[in-house]
């Protein structure tokens, strides 16, 4: 029988696991459907959010390559100061940003 302990610390590391996860589906979804602008504001929201998480786990894992990227997407996607681009420029950097939260979910530090 697992420990409580062992089970919280499970938890938390399949948390950023979700988290990835999560926001991947959401950009290819922001791609394969025309939403309505609130789903785009919410989309920033938590991309924006799950970065900046990922980014300070990379910092305590010391992974300087992940934390950059994690910032410069968090900056990107950031809802406060807007990144305005077009729908077709947008295409290709939410695919990327979809694909780096799904190596990350892969790759051990």
């Amino acid at each position: 029988m697992r420990s409580l302990d062992t089970v919280k610390r499970t938890k938390l590391k399949s948390l950023p696991n979700v988290l990835c996860f999560t926001a991947a589906i959401l950009l290819i979804v922001a791609l394969a459907f025309h939403l309505p602008y609130g789903f785009f504001t919410f989309l920033r929201i938590y991309v924006c959010g799950v970065a900046l998480y990922m980014a300070w786990l990379a910092l305590q894992e010391e992974v300087v390559e992940w934390t950059v990227a994690f910032l410069l997407i968090a900056v990107l996607f950031n809802p406060i100061f807007k990144t305005y681009l077009s729908r077709p420029v947008w295409f290709p950097i939410d695919l990327i940003v979809a694909f780096a939260f799904v190596a990350r979910m892969f790759v051990k530090s």
